[in-house]
């Protein structure tokens, strides 16, 4: 292990600051955002910063854009910020909501990060949702549970047709 008083801060726009290094909250995000923490500290000798996850794709984008608020009202002003989250990298799936990372580019081409591609193996994502759920669901408010993914829980509280709470599952 390299001492902490070893590392050394990278510097972007003549600002010394760690590394940030963003993800996403989920478990195999999470990992992937530690790991790539963990090889920049131990193997580079660079100070690490992990930031916050966010749920979403749009937030990462413009935390790499050095937006100084990514996930509520982000301010894209371009400027490097260890303060407000600065994230130099963030690991995602690039399929993620494309239309929101289009849309960005559009609004925000000087500030735009780019895919340094795979970051070396396939997964594939899915969900499953009992039969019987999903039907009481449709007959209880006409809710169709396959668009759940891409869905704002606020809408139409999908919660009510589930009888258990993720959080209990062991």
């Amino acid at each position: 292990a390299i001492p902490p008083g070893s590392l050394t801060d990278i510097t972007i726009l003549g600002r010394s600051m760690p590394f940030g290094v963003g993800g996403y909250v989920w478990d195999s995000a999470v990992v992937m955002q530690l790991l790539v923490s963990i090889v920049a500290r131990e193997r580079l000798g660079i100070n690490t910063h992990e930031a916050p996850g966010f749920w979403t794709a749009l937030p990462g984008i413009y935390a790499v854009a050095g937006c100084k608020d990514p996930a509520g009202a982000p301010d894209c002003t371009g400027e490097p910020s260890v303060e407000h989250s600065a994230v130099h990298a963030i690991l995602e799936h690039p399929s993620i909501n494309l239309p929101d990372r289009q849309r960005f580019l559009d609004n925000h081409p000087k500030f735009a990060p780019e895919f340094m591609g795979p970051v070396g193996f396939t997964s594939s994502e899915g969900m499953y949702i009992a039969q019987e759920t999903v039907q009481r669901a449709m007959a209880g408010g006409g809710l169709d549970l396959g668009a759940f993914p891409h869905y704002n829980a606020s809408w139409n509280a999908p919660a009510q047709y589930f009888n258990t709470r993720v959080s209990d599952i062991p």
